[in-house]
């Protein structure tokens, strides 16, 4: 995460940087040194080999995120923002080393609020379980990608997850109304608004969903819930090609008939 490319940390200020981060975090919090224990973190689901980082801080707190960044902007290391890992970009392989934050300890449902339709969570929280929480109150979160047991709200806003309820809800950016996110310079950002409508201003949220981590590592997501719906119907429908089943979509489309999920 970094705006123009320097030459890669060398020996010396990654010793130096892991020193560091071995003095602010305890060793429950930092994995470092352990080939093992750092594998999994170098790798996702995107099949494009498995590239470790040089250390991972398990990250509790946007304080936390602070630390990490003054700790590698001293020393010029690569910071790599992690979760669950189920992405198919590679956006998580430390190709030049680097520190992993991971979010996974951030997993807090923070505040749902039916009156307003919001619900405020943390970066850790697994997609099904907020979908779930949520329908509790007899509310809604559309966006389905198809790893939503496993991957994270977090991840989903840096890669502006879809799923086959796009077709008819969109997909994650529609349904982001805000962020708290900490920048590589260590500062604080919040974006958006807690009202459906707010029009004004630059679209700050907007440049950081689909953004993949590089510019800032998300602390917090305001999210936008509809009412869930009353009924839901499932049909299966067999074709006789691709191009068959496509026309039959476009068909459904055009007078305004939109499947909750197309599979």
């Amino acid at each position: 995460m970094s705006g123009a490319r320097a030459a890669p940390a060398g020996p010396a200020q990654r010793a130096a940087a892991l020193a560091d981060l071995a003095a602010r975090f305890p060793p429950g919090r930092l994995v470092a040194g352990d080939p093992d224990r750092l594998e999994p973190y170098g790798r996702d689901e995107s099949e494009l080999g498995s590239h470790p980082p040089d250390a991972v801080v398990l990250v509790e707190s946007a304080a936390d995120v602070q630390a990490v960044f003054e700790v590698a902007a001293r020393h010029r290391v690569p910071v790599i923002p992690v979760a669950a890992r189920s992405g198919k970009s590679g956006g998580v392989l430390a190709l030049e080393g680097g520190i992993a934050v991971s979010l996974e300890r951030m997993n807090r449902v923070l505040e749902i609020c039916p009156e307003d339709l919001v619900a405020r969570v943390e970066p850790g929280v697994i997609t099904g379980a907020l979908q779930a929480e949520v329908e509790r109150h007899g509310l809604f979160y559309p966006p389905d990608p198809n790893s939503l047991d496993l991957c994270t709200i977090g991840g989903n806003v840096a890669e502006n997850a879809g799923g086959p309820r796009a077709l008819k809800y969109g997909v994650t950016r529609e349904y982001v109304l805000g962020l708290t996110a900490v920048l590589p310079t260590g500062e604080v950002l919040r974006t958006g608004h807690r009202s459906i409508k707010g029009v004004a201003g630059y679209d700050l949220t907007a440049l950081l969903v689909g953004s993949e981590g590089t510019l800032a590592v998300i602390t917090e997501v305001m999210l936008k819930l509809l009412p869930r719906p009353r009924h839901v119907a499932t049909a299966l429908v067999a074709f006789g090609s691709v191009d068959d089943a496509a026309r039959a979509v476009s068909r459904g489309r055009a007078p305004g008939v939109l499947p909750r999920r197309l599979e």
